[in-house]
Order: C-alpha cells, then sequence, then structure tokens
C-alpha cells in the first residue's frame, strides 16, 4: 500500500510540474494586457510609395495608452485606448481605439473596425477569422509561432506569439503581408506590414515595378504603467 501511495505521488508531482506556472500564459490572455494607466510606446519606421512615383521615408514614435473601462451587460469589459503621436517632440492625440477581452479571443476596435486580434487557448497553426466581426472579406489568421525569442535591432522579447493575417505575393500584381508578433505580459511588440501594388502595363508586367504601397515596421521600445 506504502508503494502504491507512494508511485501515484510521484507521478501526480510530476504531472503538474511540468505544467505552466501561469495559466494565463499557457491560455495566452496575458499575451494581451488590459488595465487602466498601462501603456505602450512604439517605434515605426515607413515607406510610402506614391502614385506620382515619390518614395516618402519616415521614422516616427506613437503611445498607446489605457485610459478608461466599463463593463459590459454580458460581464465583459471595454477598455478605452488613446493613441498619441510624436510631432517635434511633442505628444499629440491622434485617435481613441477601444478593446474587449473574453475568454475565447480579443475584439480590437480600430478606429470604428473589430478585429479578432487572438482567439484562446493558443496553439500551433490555430486559425480564425479576424473579420468575423465587421463586414470586410473573411480574413484567416494564423498562430506561426508560439514560446520563440524575437529580436530586432538590438531589442529582444521571450515568449513571444506570431500572428500572420496576411501572405500573399503574387509577384506579378501585389503582395501583402502583415504579422503581428505578441509577449506576454507586453502585448504586440512587433508589427510588419507590406502592401504594394506592381505595375501591370504590358511593358513592365512581372518585373514587379512599384506603383503605389507602404512598407511598416513598429517595435516596441518601452511599456509600463503611469
Amino acid at each position: 500500500m506504502r508503494i502504491f501511495i507512494s508511485v501515484c505521488l510521484f507521478l501526480l508531482w510530476g504531472c503538474s510540474s511540468s505544467l505552466p506556472e501561469n495559466p494565463d500564459g499557457r491560455l495566452g490572455t496575458s499575451f494581451f494586457p488590459l488595465k487602466t494607466g498601462f501603456y505602450q510606446l512604439y517605434e515605426i519606421e515607413q515607406r510610402e510609395y506614391k502614385l506620382n512615383g515619390e518614395v516618402v521615408d519616415s521614422v516616427y514614435q506613437m503611445k498607446h495608452l489605457v485610459v478608461d473601462s466599463f463593463q459590459n451587460q454580458n460581464g465583459d469589459y471595454t477598455f478605452f485606448i488613446h493613441r498619441y503621436l510624436k510631432v517635434q517632440e511633442e505628444w499629440a492625440f491622434l485617435s481613441t481605439w477601444s478593446a474587449i477581452k473574453r475568454p475565447v479571443n480579443v475584439l480590437l476596435y480600430e478606429e470604428s473596425t473589430p478585429y479578432v486580434k487572438l482567439a484562446f487557448p493558443f496553439a500551433l497553426r490555430k486559425q480564425w477569422n479576424g473579420n468575423a466581426s465587421n463586414t470586410l472579406d473573411d480574413e484567416q489568421y494564423t498562430i506561426d509561432s508560439l514560446q520563440q525569442v524575437f529580436e530586432y535591432k538590438g531589442r529582444s522579447f521571450e515568449n513571444t506569439t506570431t500572428v500572420l493575417q496576411a501572405n500573399i505575393d503574387d509577384n506579378i500584381l501585389f503582395k501583402d503581408y502583415r504579422a503581428e508578433i505578441y509577449a506576454e505580459n507586453k502585448g504586440m511588440v512587433y508589427k510588419e506590414l507590406e502592401q504594394l501594388e506592381y505595375c501591370s502595363d504590358p511593358d513592365c508586367l512581372g518585373q514587379l515595378i512599384i506603383i503605389s504601397g507602404i512598407v511598416k515596421k513598429q517595435i516596441l521600445i518601452e511599456s509600463g504603467f503611469e
């Protein structure tokens, strides 16, 4: 009997010790922190291709600050996020977004359009329709990586999850690549967007000559509470 009890205790201890200590981290809910006073400071590198042939490069900073929240009738909370743009060393208010974190997903209203940014629990290759809550065409978001270290320009983030939103490139007419990387307790730490339209005239078709579009990389440089 003592041997049986010892074996059972050993098995229970072994199983419990193999589970992540943080259940929110295992589910993924801690990868989108929402609490009043929480802020994220980003640096953004952008290249814009204009129809007149002009190419405009810019580097700027943006700040997201959770300013308030209220409880919905179903028990969920809606959080209001103020976005600020740094212009000539001064922060200028840009717009207000809002977010709802539910047991199964995160709904982020960018201006007035809601997107399903994350779906819980996390699982590699998990897919969902990012436009399920709006009237846009369906877009399948995919968890492309889990528990990875992400590094960019000297900044490093542990335990990150990559959500691939689009990866379309026909090498003839257009390219649409969008991905967001999230880190536990920090939220989105990196965003990359590349939406390009190529010349489709007979004399340049297939030469990947960009006639319009944008390339943007957004990296988290600071986060915390005010």
